[in-house]
């Protein structure tokens, strides 16, 4: 079994890393693979090898230019998932995402999505949470919202049998 595979089904540390919500983002999976495990970098790279997703993987370099609307998310993920986790970010890495996260601040909808996880796991990106309440994007969930979570949280322990 392999490294990643082994640790998956043996470590529940890192069974917690890897489902983190605050991690876990919708991609297509021509990117997500092709990405790999290259660092994310910002150079002038033409767009254009996934059709209308203007991401760029360099894998002779190995690295990846996300597209400005996610940069601030990707940012963001990874500075919550090192402090969190107490992973080590290389410095030029941490300077990137640094500067990602002031350059590209969350919007409503990040916003949105970290309070719902927050209200779900009981943890919330601070990074998100903090740069949404500077922008005055404070986001209270209704009780609608707060029982449609709780039903499906419900129903995914009682599928799962805890």
């Amino acid at each position: 079994i392999g490294a990643r595979k082994n640790c998956a089904a043996t470590d529940s540390y890192f069974q917690r890393l890897e489902g983190d919500l605050h991690n876990l983002y919708p991609a297509i999976g021509e990117v997500n693979a092709d990405r790999s495990n290259y660092r994310y970098s910002e150079w002038n790279a033409a767009p254009g090898m996934y059709g209308r997703c203007p991401a760029v993987v360099d894998s002779s370099s190995r690295r990846m230019q996300p597209p400005d609307f996610a940069r601030g998310i990707v940012a963001r993920a990874n500075l919550y998932m090192a402090e969190r986790y107490h992973l080590r970010l290389a410095q030029r890495e941490k300077t990137l995402f640094e500067l990602w996260h002031e350059r590209f601040p969350p919007d409503k909808l990040e916003c949105r999505r970290n309070a719902l996880i927050a209200y779900v796991t009981g943890t919330a990106n601070p990074f998100v949470e903090e740069a949404c309440r500077a922008r005055g994007l404070i986001i209270k969930l209704t009780h609608a919202e707060t029982s449609a979570l709780d039903d499906t949280v419900r129903r995914l322990r009682l599928k799962n049998g805890s």
